[in-house]
């Protein structure tokens, strides 16, 4: 819930946290290899929660009427409750989207590992022969964060590192949390009441920086150390921003998960992909030189010379851009920056999370006139608005208070002669 910079040690904690982060400048390739050609945006917001931000969507088409299923991170302007995942469904060519609605909440206790935040979410459909006599069911991937009290400060309620939940449902609505002894004693998931079990866990580095210990029923962690002080924050993090698709692997598919993670080390921090057949359990990651958080998809299709394309949505600065890669692996540019897409309103910034191609039920993509989901707004001063060009004085009181979902539309198109 927190945007990490391209080469920069910096961060955006929380919308329930305070937080800064240093703006460097991002430089432009000379020769790019693609380029981004806006066809047209909306400048009235297509999701909008009124009181509270909406940012970090994920969005797929429905096979059956076209229509887009959209979930998204948004906030509870009540105040009884944290980061909350929203649904809600874009029936194009419409200007606004349904009324959005509460479909996974944080549980609100000491014990869950989505007690105080779940947020980021990323969804996909997918069948596994062992799984519920093979059904095609929703997958849902999210960041959730603990309540952890710190014991550097008289055990005061305090934002910790994230993790990467799971939950499964037939309509996208209702969902089932995994939960590991559950499942393996009964082949069966959860409610949206079980205690899920991370399917991405935060690196024991950042448990040891922080002195992570459960004690008296109570997450805990101690910010008194250097290690863990706020200043360190960002080697803390943990892991989060999942980003799901379904590729084919022989006879079979598999779920590929890209996620960031912070390592408790920033010199081993990034985007990370791992592999897994039923969804709870990955292989071994594999580091990605892709540095920052990103909404990943899959084009199976000629580009330029490329058989296919992977493309990812990200934001650097002030703007939405992407990168792309063939491998997976290897993203381009090469030099740190990102091809610019900009914003559907001229004086936004992006929000601190990624904006999403809306994709199929697999994540893939069958064109590259695409439909992004912007997030955005205006910043106050703890993100930088006012060096970005973006300031609004209630963000400083009420963050993300600004931040609805755009829609953009374009084409990402290439130069046979510049790739690489």
């Amino acid at each position: 819930m927190r945007r990490i910079l391209f080469a920069v040690s910096s961060l955006v904690l929380p919308v329930s946290m305070l937080g800064a982060y240093v703006q460097h400048s991002v430089s432009r390739p000379q020769d790019s290899f693609a380029k981004w050609t806006m066809a047209a945006t909306n400048t009235k917001p297509i999701i909008d929660l009124n009181d509270t931000y909406s940012y970090e969507p994920t969005a797929l088409i429905d096979k059956t009427d076209r229509s887009w299923k959209v979930w998204f991170c948004g906030g509870d302007s009540s105040g009884n409750f944290g980061d909350s995942i929203f649904y809600t469904v874009v029936k194009p060519p419409m200007d606004l989207a349904l009324k959005p609605m509460p479909v996974l909440r944080p549980q609100n206790n000491d014990i869950a590992e989505d007690g105080r935040h779940a947020c980021s979410p990323s969804v996909i459909r997918h069948s596994n022969v062992n799984i519920e006599h093979g059904d095609n069911l929703y997958l849902l991937y999210y960041e959730c964060a603990r309540r952890f009290y710190d014991r550097g400060h008289k055990w005061a309620l305090v934002e910790g590192f994230t993790q990467i939940c799971l939950a499964f449902s037939e309509d996208g609505i209702n969902w089932r949390k995994y939960n590991e002894s559950l499942w393996n004693s009964s082949n069966h998931f959860g409610d949206s009441d079980t205690n899920p079990t991370p399917a991405i866990s935060a690196a024991p580095q950042v448990l040891s920086n922080c002195r992570y210990a459960f004690i008296n029923g109570q997450h805990t962690i101690d910010t008194s150390d250097k290690s863990c002080s706020l200043e360190n924050f960002i080697s803390n993090y943990g892991a989060g921003h999942p980003s799901a698709v379904v590729m084919k692997a022989g006879s079979s598919k598999q779920i590929w998960l890209y996620y960031y993670d912070s390592k408790g080390d920033w010199s081993q921090h990034g985007v990370y992909l791992a592999r897994s057949w039923d969804g709870f359990h990955f292989d071994a990651p594999v580091k990605t030189d892709m540095p920052n958080g990103a909404s990943v998809k899959y084009y199976p299709d000629i580009f330029g010379k490329w058989r296919d394309v992977f493309v990812a949505t990200t934001v650097v600065g002030k703007a939405n851009g992407f990168l792309l890669s063939e491998d997976a692996i290897h993203w381009f540019p090469t030099d740190g920056s990102i091809i610019g897409i900009g914003n559907a309103v001229t004086g936004h910034c992006a929000a601190p999370g990624p904006g999403a191609i809306v994709g199929d039920e697999s994540g893939h993509l069958s064109s590259l006139s695409v439909h992004i989901l912007s997030p955005e707004g205006y910043l106050g001063t703890a993100d930088q608005g006012s060096t970005l060009g973006c300031y609004k004085a209630s963000e400083d009181n009420s963050r993300g208070s600004s931040w609805k979902i755009y829609l953009i539309q374009g084409q990402i198109m290439t130069s046979l002669s510049q790739l690489p």
